[in-house]
């Protein structure tokens, strides 16, 4: 019973001497009170670890010991000796007329700055365990995803010497955060957390190069400076570069012409990962602010001078060459810059069939064509997105599951660079097209033969939205043909159910899986995609080529 304001009444000490640990009802978690050695210690009674009930472990000099999985405590302040368990929180006890009582309360103030603490903690020691406790205190504190964003963006410029996956995954969530519920949110923001302090544990920490003294360079010159180190493959000279760049008072559409102009000059560099990872920069910035934009892109330089494209491979060199044709088709693209003609919004051309052309050169062509046509950038980058979306939805199961890695590349490729040309109208930025549509070209074989593109569940047509959703997730937890998730994913959409709910659930499915980056990364640029085309035919399919690759890629272990 309460004997005070935070005091909650245990016992008497004889009581609690005969039974070594009587547990209470504390403020808003059991309490377990322990006398061991002549002293009496308080601590919540649920391990840290897994729940498991702490009256049941065992106490010898002072250590507790809990049975489940051998996690042990100091019993006094609740500090973990084997960090994998976490610190259990402790209680204030007093001893009053032979009567124990203990706080209702934590020793320690669970609040902003104790969250805060702990989710470093968790990065530095690489536990997750820490880490998404302490992502949940930080939501139940009401952190927005751009002040969240701001703590693991600030953690790992200081620890991350390179732009890696988790820095992908973070921007990623920061783009699906508004469609995601609560629970789906901590699990994205977690991932995020975990996969950055994995990128960085046991590594050095990274050298910071300052911007250049001389600030009369014009942002012309510093562009052309980032290419020369790309080419030569010289970090220190792209960095101090970039960060001069910065201080120099570019604008977003000249950093980001700097950016993409260097690493264009390779094509396709690491199989695409660069363009996407440059622009998943860029959109980190747009939620934290470009405030960080000198912590963030000195992660780039790494991958930008160490980059390899295509041409140092073979397979854009036989029996196309296509290096060759990119370079000229990149020719004319600078050519007719600025956009001479007024598009008037009609297509008079089938995109999609043009880009599922077998001629290569035919394909460039008619890309530079409505180019000088006058249709917009943006607009060609659309069209190319939901080609390289089709690659997904007609991929068959007689390819290998390694075969994935080429269509889900090009697609995330291809969404990269229709985000990228939202900071303007560019010639540069849209070099990208280019290599998109050879990208595009190159996964041709992979849809020989096209799996069919599935048509509603006629009978989960009269399913609610709820019972759809949960049948979605249902589908994946065994082995089933690839169409069965698209299939109900049709029926969804048929229906015009909300896209949000949509979004999330399919968010939910990947994240509770044991999968790498590119399943997520693929669902946020087909989210980003299919909203371009609500309510038409095209956006079923872009989800459908979604569904289909997360299906095949579910369940794990």
């Amino acid at each position: 019973m309460k004997h005070a304001l935070d005091r909650i009444e245990v016992g008497s000490l004889e009581e609690l001497k005969t039974k070594g640990v009587i547990t209470v009802k504390g403020a808003d978690r059991p309490i377990a009170v322990f006398f061991d050695q002549g002293k009496i210690h308080a601590v919540d009674n649920r391990c840290p670890h897994l729940g498991f009930p702490l009256n049941r472990g065992t106490v010898k000099d002072g250590i507790l010991v809990c049975h489940w999985h051998h996690g042990r405590f100091d019993i006094h302040s609740g500090c973990a000796f084997d960090l994998w368990a976490d610190d259990v929180p402790s209680f204030d006890t007093e001893l009053a007329d032979d009567v124990v009582y203990v706080s209702a309360n934590p020793r320690k103030e669970l609040g902003l700055e104790y969250y805060r603490g702990r989710l470093i903690q968790g990065l530095e020691q690489n536990i997750p365990l820490v880490q998404y406790k302490s992502l949940l205190g930080l939501l139940k504190q009401k952190l927005t995803a751009e002040e969240l964003c701001r703590e693991l963006t600030d953690w790992s410029s200081d620890h991350l010497d390179q732009w890696r996956d988790g820095m992908t995954t973070l921007s990623v969530v920061s783009r699906l955060w508004p469609k995601l519920k609560e629970t789906t949110r901590l699990y994205a923001m977690g991932t995020a957390s975990r996969r950055i302090s994995q990128n960085s544990f046991g590594m050095p920490a990274p050298v910071k190069r300052p911007a250049l003294d001389n600030q009369n360079q014009t942002v012309e010159q510093l562009a052309r400076w980032m290419k020369h180190w790309a080419l030569v493959r010289q970090r220190d000279g792209a960095e101090r570069t970039v960060l001069t760049l910065l201080d120099s008072g570019a604008s977003q559409l000249q950093i980001a012409e700097a950016l993409f102009g260097a690493l264009y000059d390779r094509v396709y560099a690491n199989s695409g990962h660069l363009v996407d990872f440059t622009n998943k920069s860029l959109e980190l910035l747009d939620v934290i602010g470009w405030d960080e934009a000198g912590r963030v892109l000195p992660m780039l330089m790494h991958e930008l001078t160490q980059a390899r494209g295509e041409e140092d491979k073979g397979s854009w060199r036989d029996p196309h060459d296509l290096i060759t044709l990119v370079k000229e088709a990149e020719e004319a693209l600078a050519r007719i810059h600025p956009i001479r003609k007024n598009w008037d919004g009609n297509i008079q051309d089938n995109f999609l069939e043009t880009f599922n052309g077998e001629d290569p050169k035919q394909i460039l062509e008619s890309l530079i064509g409505w180019v000088e046509e006058g249709i917009p950038y943006r607009e060609i980058g659309k069209q190319l997105c939901y080609a390289a979306a089709m690659r997904l939805a007609w991929f068959p199961e007689s390819n290998e599951m390694g075969d994935w890695f080429f269509p889900m590349h090009t697609f995330t490729f291809t969404n990269a660079v229709y985000q990228s040309m939202r900071h303007g109208k560019s010639p540069i930025l849209a070099r990208g097209l280019i290599q998109g549509a050879m990208s595009v070209f190159t996964d041709r074989f992979l849809s020989v033969p096209r799996a069919r593109i599935p048509e509603p569940d006629k009978s989960a047509l009269l399913l609610s939205e709820q019972d759809l959703l949960d049948l979605m997730l249902k589908s994946l937890d065994e082995k089933q043909r690839w169409s069965r998730l698209p299939e109900l994913v049709a029926t969804y959409l048929h229906n015009d159910y909300s896209r949000v709910s949509l979004v999330d659930t399919l968010a939910m499915a990947t994240l509770r899986e044991d999968v790498d980056f590119h399943l997520i990364q693929a669902l946020e640029a087909g989210m980003e995609q299919a909203s371009l085309w609500q309510g038409q035919a095209e956006e079923i399919h872009i989800y459908i080529g979604v569904a289909r690759h997360l299906a095949a890629h579910c369940p794990t272990r």
